[in-house]
């Protein structure tokens, strides 16, 4: 054997790993507290390497890493950064992740991931009981059944989403007496043997912009998802739902589902749930509840209230990184009927079999590593009182923030907060007034100021809000920040110098 095969072989030993290990151990932490530092796209791109013909040592490459790479990256567990939905994580993740890579089970077969199929059926199980209230003998049945399933791990919400619109395609154009159905013959015939012009999704215009993504996947179309309008609290109006649905009748065209949002990235909204699943019960129409951010809720015996109709949906949405506290990757698909599922499988003879328990058969994707351990470990972990005190504790820091907020007069905000997002902007002391109505000019001005006060902010990397662009209750488009508080770490004092800070910033851009 000679010296390349020697040290290639020597890769794949647990002795190096260890070693790797420790000497990430004892470094990464001193390169955290520097991370944040924002550098131009040309500056990263003078420090990648080139690729080398023989390899170097992992020793080499971690040096490379360590000093070129950590102290860039952004550090999102400080308490600070409030401005997406990325926060820090439970302090047992990371032993988790260093057990999965090792072990490195795929569970798109039971062959490769054995006892990992039954502890992600388990888990799901377990936050499908949550949601829906199943019976205790459901879930015993589903653990060991070969047909169907209560719900399926993903790599996050918008694969969720994806899915949950496939299944409702499917089932709306399923299989007749002489049709084989969309699966095996397309949407043109569908739309023949139906019939219909156009296959339509509603829901309101805070659906997340993933559903779009679906209806171009699916050959459905982005244009034919709706976007309806809200009321004051950011919800979707019964009244114009309904009307949607009766010019969808008389058009001809065939509704495929109904998205509820229980959660909106941009305001934390929750559409009335009851209120539309009642309409969709009615209709006949697929109903899916997108709870990406919001599903968490449901451990809360204060907010769960707020969810009220998501255990009447068909299907739900739900991603881990966000209020599930685990990392990116971990997203969840959740059917309130196992057999909803048979509707997107497929099967193969070499891999994923019909008659087995191979959770391959009903996902979009194949191979994918058994995530379901974290959502495992934080349900055992954390617990229904864990999960309840974080949501509680952060919705009640985002009402606080809204209360200050309103007693600043350098601050307005659109939307009271339904959950634990809020946003607001800067209004200059030349525009200050009792009334929030401006002029069209007035409002590219404060658009264009606060947008320059967001980008020096992030400069800055004391502090980071996002923003966004929303609909104002005075009907025009405006730029406002946007602040999402899921980081256990942040306090109502640190928010109250975000503000001090933002505010200086802006008097100094004026």
């Amino acid at each position: 054997m000679n010296s390349l095969e020697l040290n290639l072989l020597s890769l794949f030993s647990y002795k190096t790993e260890f070693e790797l290990n420790s000497r990430l151990d004892t470094q990464l932490e001193a390169c955290k507290k520097n991370a944040g530092h924002v550098a131009t796209p040309s500056e990263y791109a003078q420090n990648l390497l080139a690729l080398p013909s023989s390899g170097m040592s992992p020793g080499q490459y971690f040096d490379f890493v360590l000093q070129n790479v950590v102290p860039f990256s952004v550090a999102v567990a400080s308490p600070t950064f409030v401005g997406h939905m990325t926060s820090a994580l439970p302090a047992f993740i990371s032993p988790l992740t260093r057990l999965l890579v090792a072990l490195h089970q795929n569970v798109v077969k039971q062959e490769t991931s054995e006892v990992f199929t039954f502890l992600e059926k388990h888990a799901v199980g377990r936050l499908h009981q949550l949601l829906f209230g199943g019976a205790a003998e459901l879930y015993s049945q589903q653990l060991l059944s070969m047909q169907g399933t209560l719900g399926l791990m993903t790599t996050g919400g918008t694969l969720a989403n994806l899915m949950a619109l496939w299944c409702a395609r499917n089932l709306r154009f399923k299989a007749t007496e002489h049709f084989e159905g969309i699966q095996k013959e397309g949407l043109s015939q569908a739309f023949k043997k139906y019939p219909t012009q156009r296959g339509l999704i509603f829901g309101s215009r805070f659906m997340h912009y993933s559903i779009e993504k679906a209806a171009d996947f699916l050959g459905l179309g982005a244009n034919n998802v709706l976007s309806l309008p809200c009321n004051a609290h950011g919800q979707l109006r019964m009244d114009a739902l309904k009307e949607a649905f009766f010019h969808a009748k008389k058009a001809g065209d065939f509704v495929v589902a109904v998205v509820g949002v229980a959660g909106s990235t941009e305001i934390g909204s929750v559409d009335d749930l009851e209120a539309m699943a009642d309409l969709c019960q009615n209709e006949g129409v697929f109903f899916h509840v997108d709870a990406a951010w919001g599903g968490p809720l449901l451990f809360s015996t204060r907010y769960r209230q707020l969810l009220k109709g998501i255990e009447r949906a068909d299907s739900v949405a739900v991603d881990g990184h966000k209020q599930l506290y685990l990392p990116i990757g971990t997203g969840l698909l959740l059917f309130q009927k196992p057999e909803l599922a048979s509707h997107i499988e497929k099967s193969a003879h070499y891999i994923i079999r019909k008659d087995s328990w191979d959770l391959g058969r009903f996902g979009l994707e194949g191979s994918r590593p058994a995530n379901a351990l974290y959502l495992h470990a934080a349900l055992h972990i954390l617990g229904q009182e864990g999960f309840a005190f974080l949501i509680d504790r952060q919705i009640e820091l985002c009402r606080q923030f809204y209360e200050r907020l309103l007693d600043l007069p350098a601050f307005e905000v659109p939307y009271a907060p339904s959950l634990n997002i809020v946003s607001y902007r800067y209004i200059p002391k030349a525009l200050r007034r009792k009334t929030h109505s401006y002029s069209k000019e007035e409002n590219l001005q404060l658009d264009k100021l606060n947008i320059a006060l967001q980008t020096q902010q992030r400069e800055r990397g004391q502090s980071f809000v996002s923003r966004t662009t929303l609909l104002t209750p005075h009907h025009n488009h405006a730029v406002y920040l946007r602040c999402v508080l899921a980081n256990p770490h942040s306090t109502l004092g640190e928010l109250q110098s975000m503000l001090e800070e933002q505010e200086k910033l802006a008097e100094a851009l004026e």
